[in-house]
């Protein structure tokens, strides 16, 4: 699976980046061909 993670006004941290991969792991339990996955954080004010 590639992954891309990247911030709009906001700095992945490495606790982000666990977060996120944590969520995508349920997922990966439900669809067995992912290939691509990108996420894009960013802050809402």
């Amino acid at each position: 699976m590639n992954l891309k993670i990247s911030g709009h006004h906001l700095e992945v941290t490495p606790a982000l980046r666990e977060y996120v991969v944590t969520k995508l792991e349920r997922i990966l339990r439900h669809f067995e061909n992912v290939i691509d996955v990108t996420v894009l954080l960013s802050v809402d004010n």
